[in-house]
């Protein structure tokens, strides 16, 4: 370059030349220069990335080796614990604050009383409506039964075991009419006597003999009385003798058909013929007339 200045003979052209060449100089340094410092960057970027990746799969490595612990952890236990433990661990709650647990607590309380609470009230509701429902039948059944009794409609057992229209409720005592005499008689009700027995004032049989036994299949004729002084005579045939036994002594009686009536009720029986002059009702009706058409109930009044 000073060869070429000292050969040159335009100063000037030659120092415009320099002065070119001095900028072109400069240019492709600084243009050098910048490439370097780009690609400086970009290595230094390229390498944090790759820092950055490393550290991502270090993480992933870590927790992936973690996970796999708490499995090996937990399969161990699982494995290791019985069936006790593992329905207890199962039915453990996830647990929870202290102060949850405890408002939670108190919560189902209050809502477990509620519900008994509620439960209470409908069962005292139920029995009570039971209580008024039973009552209200009780006394439709009571009328019914006082209807019935005081109607002298009659009742009988059906199949269901029911008492229906058809038997007739009898107290301690009962009115009785002997059809032919016409003689009306307060009877006593003796459901434990198995024939019923009449007090005769007189017996007179035709042609009668010494012995009782003789007498069987005459005729006779008997005269009834009751405790108003009421009599009738009645003509019959002896048809039998009976031997009733007492609480003290046994007798023979005669036994003649009869017919009685009480509530509409007409039965023709067998009735002993006795002394019953000491005794209250000179008519006693046995279970040979109650059979089939009567109930006795002792707390129903008895007839005036």
């Amino acid at each position: 370059m000073i060869d070429l200045c000292k050969k040159s003979r335009d100063p000037l052209r030659l120092a415009a030349f320099l002065t070119l060449t001095f900028l072109v100089l400069c240019i492709e340094s600084y243009t050098a220069r910048a490439d370097e410092a780009q690609g400086s960057t970009s290595q230094e970027t390229i390498s944090q990335d790759e820092a950055t990746d490393d550290e991502a799969t270090d993480d992933e490595a870590t927790d992936d080796e973690a996970a796999s612990e708490d499995d090996q952890v937990s399969t161990s236990g699982k494995l290791s614990e019985g069936p006790s433990e593992a329905a207890k661990r199962i039915a453990e709650p996830t647990h929870k604050p202290e102060s949850v647990v405890a408002a939670s607590g108190e919560d189902e309380a209050k809502l477990d009383s509620n519900l008994e609470q509620s439960k209470l009230k409908q069962e005292v509701t139920a029995l009570n409506t039971r209580s008024l429902a039973t009552a209200d039948s009780t006394k439709v059944l009571m009328q019914e039964n006082t209807d019935e009794l005081s109607s002298g409609d009659p009742l009988t057992e059906g199949e269901s075991g029911t008492m229906q229209k058809s038997k007739r409720f009898l107290a301690g005592v009962a009115l009785v009419l002997e059809k032919q005499s016409a003689v009306l008689f307060r009877a006593r009700v003796d459901t434990g006597a198995q024939l019923c027995s009449i007090h005769a004032n007189e017996i007179v049989i035709e042609d009668p003999a010494e012995s009782m036994t003789e007498n069987v299949g005459k005729k006779a004729r008997i005269r009834l009385t009751n405790r108003n002084e009421e009599s009738g005579w009645l003509e019959t045939r002896i048809e039998r003798l009976v031997q009733i036994d007492t609480s003290d002594h046994s007798e023979n009686r005669y036994s003649i058909p009869l017919v009685l009536i009480c509530r509409e009720v007409e039965k023709e029986i067998q009735v002993t013929l006795n002394d019953r002059s000491k005794m209250a009702y000179p008519l006693l009706l046995g279970r040979n007339f109650l059979h089939g058409d009567f109930v006795v109930d002792i707390e129903i009044p008895d007839p005036e």
